[in-house]
């Protein structure tokens, strides 16, 4: 596909397509039933900038019934009309985002995210390819953004801020501050899961 790096991103990080594919593929990674939670997907777009790998966030609007103004992947609850989860977050990105299917590669998936108000969020990670075309709803989008990998996994960046229990379990609380932005929550910790696959931490 179009716009996949042929070298490495940098000594400590060989962030290739094909790297990812292997690890993605390498990884056993932890899907969740949880009675009374509902099923949903988000899209992790992974895009080359130069010699740059970024991650794709979309900042929510302030009017946005739910988690107005936060930071997140394009996605979504599972529809009856989606053939699986990997349907739900390729339909998402393109409700939010326009991005077409063609231009998307999907990789694999990492671990499942259950969130405090009921959702087991499955992260599908898909390579966009390079230049993608978007066209952004403004109705659910505010901002797209892009940020490099290197920053995300610049320790720097990066806060733990504890433990938080859902449905009986314990689960890590990390932050990302990068460039002035605060990545919390359940896309802070796919962000994270998606980090310690690629062994980038």
């Amino acid at each position: 596909m179009d716009g996949r790096p042929a070298g490495e991103l940098g000594e400590s990080a060989p962030l290739t397509f094909d790297y990812l594919v292997k690890r993605l593929h390498a990884h056993s990674r932890r899907k969740l039933a949880i009675g009374g939670f509902s099923e949903a997907a988000v899209l992790v777009p992974v895009i080359q900038r130069g010699k740059h790998l970024c991650l794709g966030y979309t900042l929510r609007p302030d009017d946005m019934p739910t988690h107005p103004g936060q930071i997140s992947f394009p996605g979504g609850r599972h529809d009856p009309g989606d053939k699986d989860l990997t349907a739900t977050a390729l339909r998402e990105i393109n409700e939010e985002l326009g991005v077409a299917v063609k231009d998307i590669e999907v990789i694999g998936k990492i671990d499942d995210v259950p969130t405090p108000v009921g959702f087991v969020i499955t992260p599908v990670v898909g390579w966009l390819r390079n230049p993608a075309m978007f066209s952004i709803d403004e109705r659910e989008v505010a901002e797209y953004f892009e940020v490099d990998v290197k920053e995300l996994s610049n320790p720097g960046n990066f806060k733990h801020r504890g433990q938080r229990q859902i449905a009986g379990v314990s689960y890590p609380v990390p932050e990302f501050h990068v460039d002035g932005r605060l990545i919390w929550g359940a896309t802070a910790r796919i962000t994270r899961n998606l980090l310690e696959v690629t062994d980038l931490v």
